[in-house]
């Protein structure tokens, strides 16, 4: 009985410990945010290209489609980025190119560029997508802006955005919105979870009185099973959920500490089912 208390006890310290961080898991640098970035228009409407924000606004994706070559303009109205049948080329006289390295837009800017002048472009893709960042899209300041600040359980326009988009002569507006979007309250999932840990606990309280040791065993390990299982969805969810790169590489890097978690959680189950009691002071 002891035993299983301290496990039990040990077990959800240790869950708490990891569901907190997970709770604000990123990847790809995008840091965890109520800011929801969306692409609602492009104006005048065309089939030529579509456009649409990724990673949580961290990024937009532009996709040409077909006809002549489209060319994206910089915050100065310059040529950036130049998509078409040849693929995607950037303009190493525009100032984005530099600006857009960093979400902080910190990134140093060469002396000399003349984005005024004739683009000097450098290839950076055979496709016919462009994903690339740019500070339009996303809310920059270090604090809420006042509107949430005054109510941060209402969802609220931060500000609207536009980007300049040059196809045949013609400058198309790729038009947008981030919204500051409400997290839902954590009283049910914690009422939820604290209900589970309670029955859970009884339940193997209850077995263990009766002596039916194998029982409770039974119960901590679906119990913990059960735990690792919301955990697996949960990391994989975010690390699968982002283009580019490796979900896999994702998965470590942002859930090194969930991933060793499961393999002590999946031994000391092991170590249980074959009776082994010291597992469930080693398995937490």
């Amino acid at each position: 009985m002891r035993r299983i208390a301290e496990a039990i006890g040990a077990a959800l310290f240790i869950v708490g410990l990891v569901a907190g961080p997970a709770g604000a898991h990123s990847a790809g640098n995008t840091p965890a945010s109520n800011y929801v970035s969306r692409v609602t228009a492009i104006a005048p409407p065309t089939e030529a290209f579509a456009a649409k924000t990724i990673e949580a606004g961290s990024r937009i994706e532009i996709t040409w489609g077909t006809g002549p070559d489209i060319v994206i303009l910089d915050y100065e109205g310059f040529d950036y980025l130049r998509l078409g049948a040849d693929g995607v080329f950037e303009n190493t006289q525009s100032r984005a190119v530099y600006v857009n390295a960093n979400r902080q837009g910190s990134a140093p800017i060469p002396e000399g560029l003349r984005p005024e002048g004739p683009p000097t472009w450098r290839k950076i893709s055979n496709g016919r997508v462009a994903r690339f960042h740019d500070h339009r899209v996303h809310y920059m300041g270090a604090e809420p802006p006042p509107q949430v600040r005054q109510s941060r359980h209402r969802t609220h326009l931060v500000q609207d955005f536009s980007i300049d988009v040059r196809r045949a002569g013609v400058v198309h507006q790729v038009l947008g919105s981030v919204r500051w979007i409400p997290g839902p309250s954590p009283v049910p999932a914690l009422g939820f979870g604290a209900l589970a840990g309670v029955l859970s606990t009884a339940a193997i309280v209850l077995a263990s009185r009766r002596k039916r040791f194998g029982m409770a065993l039974g119960g901590f390990c679906v119990l913990l099973g059960a735990l690792v299982s919301v955990d697996v969805v949960h990391l994989l969810g975010i690390a699968f959920g982002v283009r580019g790169g490796s979900g896999w590489g994702r998965t470590l890097s942002i859930g090194w500490a969930s991933v060793a978690a499961w393999i002590i959680s999946v031994a000391c189950i092991a170590a249980l089912r074959r009776r082994r009691l010291d597992a469930l002071h080693e398995g937490p």
